[in-house]
């Protein structure tokens, strides 16, 4: 590293002419000749030697020499075009290639994996396309790869993860997409990563976490999921952690507020939820706290008044945070940019905001502030100010009767419900109204008469004003089914059983098999092309199935009726499911079933259920007697 720092300082003082060296191999000369032709040489701002005498080499514009060895090619910004030649991985004793912000295009040659010696490989601001090589991962003594501003694309090689030197990797600005491969956690000296601008998905590997000496991490511009982890809280030497413009989900972690370093934090335009944790009130050395556009709840944190050493700018617009502007942002003396727009921020504007001298751009827009504006905001002389519609006013909503419950007295399940809500605009009016069950509209109205199944339903009523503002109240109705008329044949409103949690499974009622009386109690649903479908009108039917031959797995329906026809609850007060499935092409049935057999034990004095459950296939033998076969079965375990 040092004798690299040392040829870096000395080849860029640039304006100095290197002194003459003896003859370079000519495979090293052959490698700058064809260079030069490659890349348009004559049209180079500068090609000062170039092309010149056998021996004259490292007085070329851009090449410093050392031991009969060219060690460093520096033609930054230098006006090269067209490809690198493969030649350059010749240049076997080169330590630093410096091709940044030139006009290159074409692939990057896997020869300048040859290159063994080399610690810098900078071809940022080019036009490169194609895969970064995976060869590249065998250049041991690489500490800076600096590929960003260029047209790449393809995945990011886990073979990176073999730079165990690697200090800078930058591979921002291209197209590259795939995950980031959680091997890069393996890099321990790292100081820069950014790989922000490309087309990455996936989550955030953990083992990024892993990073302890990283400075700078830049994810942002990507379309990265999941949550972001909560080891990066490990990186306690950042200063800069960009991961906005994702679809990051989840909270903010509060381990966030171990990085005391930090000066840059952006998390901007994600899907973000949750609170603004109060421990970023530690990151006092922070001069950008940037949170809009996402899903975030809660209050202001006050502990963020405590960032007055550096903050500048604070944007926490775009969210649905609620409560009062915190007194203590007024100590954010150094304060240039403050934007808390379309939110839902309540209370007067605190008089402390007149100590924010500095102030630039101040955004309280869309918010339901009291107000009016104080005059003091007024006299602040602040250039971007703007309070429009600041002070909204709400609808008030309410619905008559509040939660309760109903007894279904019509003989069928579900029952029709009236309603009577109010809504009202103190400085509008009520341009709109909705009902909604589960986010869809199933009335209009302030009052409808709305059909709801057995069960418990929460339905929602919202009122939109003409400021296109809107207010939701809930309201949870409760019906309970009529009582059951118990006959021999069908002694329960609906077959099954309701399965043991510890399973996982999905369905709240499955079949049942009682070997007391050999038969199978439970539901099918008619399927066809895999598509809901009905037979005479009915597409779920309560049946019971008989044992034929257990030797052959047959077995016959015997009784049918249509499923569940009162709409009757289970214990859990919830509407049953239909487990099985009849497909009508194919004449499959499948079904998750719960078995009780006996084990006699102590001779035949004590008789013990054992009690396991299957997914089991069959299939149509006989359409005329309807008589199934079992062909396929599986056991279900707990999770």
């Amino acid at each position: 590293m040092k004798r690299f720092f040392l040829i870096a300082i000395f080849a860029w003082a640039g304006s100095i002419p290197s002194t003459s060296y003896s003859q370079i191999p000519d495979i090293e000369r052959i490698a700058l000749i064809q260079l030069f032709n490659n890349t348009g040489g004559l049209n180079w701002k500068e090609n000062t030697g170039w092309l010149g005498n056998i021996g004259t080499e490292c007085d070329w514009y851009g090449v410093t020499c050392s031991e009969g060895s060219i060690q460093l090619l520096l033609l930054k910004n230098n006006s090269l075009s067209g490809s690198i030649p493969s030649e350059l991985g010749n240049l076997s004793k080169l330590v630093v290639l410096d091709l940044r912000e030139n006009l290159l295009t074409g692939p990057i040659p896997l020869e300048l994996s040859y290159l063994s010696e080399l610690e810098d490989l900078g071809l940022a601001k080019n036009s490169l396309t194609g895969s970064i090589p995976p060869e590249l991962g065998n250049m041991s003594n690489l500490v800076s790869l600096e590929l960003l501003e260029n047209s790449l694309t393809g995945s990011i090689p886990v073979e990176l993860a073999s730079l165990s030197k690697l200090m800078t990797l930058h591979l921002a600005d291209n197209s590259l997409s795939g995950s980031i491969p959680p091997e890069l956690g393996n890099l321990s000296n790292l100081v820069t990563l950014s790989l922000n601008d490309n087309s990455l998905t996936g989550s955030i590997p953990s083992e990024i976490g892993n990073l302890i000496r990283l400075v700078v991490l830049t994810l942002q511009e990507n379309s990265l999921s999941g949550s972001i982890p909560s080891v990066l809280g490990n990186l306690t030497e950042l200063t800069n952690l960009h991961l906005s413009g994702n679809s990051l989900s989840g909270s903010i972690p509060a381990e966030l507020g171990n990085l005391t370093k930090l000066r840059v934090l952006l998390l901007y335009d994600n899907s973000l939820s949750g609170s603004i944790p109060s421990v970023l009130g530690n990151l006092t050395e922070l001069s950008i706290l940037w949170l809009w556009g996402n899903s975030l709840s809660g209050s202001i944190p006050p502990e963020l008044g405590n960032l007055t050493n550096n903050l500048v700018n604070l944007i926490l617009a775009g969210n649905q945070l609620s409560g009062s502007i915190p007194s203590e942002l007024g100590n954010l003396t150094g304060l240039t940019t403050l934007m808390l727009h379309d939110n839902m921020l309540t209370g007067t504007i605190p008089s402390s905001l007149v100590g924010l001298t500095n102030l630039y751009a101040l955004r309280l827009d869309d918010n339901y502030l009291t107000g009016p504006t104080p005059q003091w905001l007024s006299d602040m002389g602040i250039s971007n100010l703007n309070v429009d519609n600041a002070f909204r006013t709400m609808p008030i909503v309410t619905i008559s009767g509040g939660n309760r419950t109903i007894s279904d007295t019509d003989g069928s399940a579900g029952e029709s419900v009236s309603f009577v809500a109010t809504a009202t605009d103190s400085d509008g009016t009520i341009e709109s109204t909705q009902w909604l069950v589960a986010g869809t509209e199933v009335a209009i109205g302030l009052s409808p008469t709305i059909a709801l199944p057995n069960g418990s339903t929460t339905l929602a009523f919202k009122a939109t004003d003409n400021d296109g503002l809107s207010a939701t109240t809930l309201v949870t109705i409760t019906i309970t089914a009529p009582s059951y008329n118990a006959t021999d044949e069908w002694p329960s409103p609906y077959n099954g059983v309701t399965p043991d949690s510890s399973l996982g499974l999905s369905l709240n009622n499955i079949g049942s098999y009682d070997a007391a009386d050999s038969k199978i109690y439970t539901c099918l649903r008619a399927f066809t092309n895999d598509l809901p479908a009905s037979v005479g009108g009915i597409s779920e039917f309560d049946i019971t199935l008989t044992i034929v031959s257990l030797d052959e797995g047959t077995v016959q329906i015997d009784k049918l009726r249509e499923f569940n026809i009162i709409g009757a609850l289970n214990e859990n007060i919830e509407l049953p499911d239909c487990s099985g499935k009849f497909e009508t092409t194919t004449g499959v049935y499948t079904d998750t079933i719960e078995t009780k057999l006996y084990l006699n034990l102590l001779g035949n004095s004590l008789s013990v259920p054992v009690i396991k459950t299957f997914e089991m296939t069959f299939s149509l033998i006989d359409p005329a007697n309807l008589i199934l076969k079992l062909e396929d079965y599986k056991e279900l375990t707990a999770n």
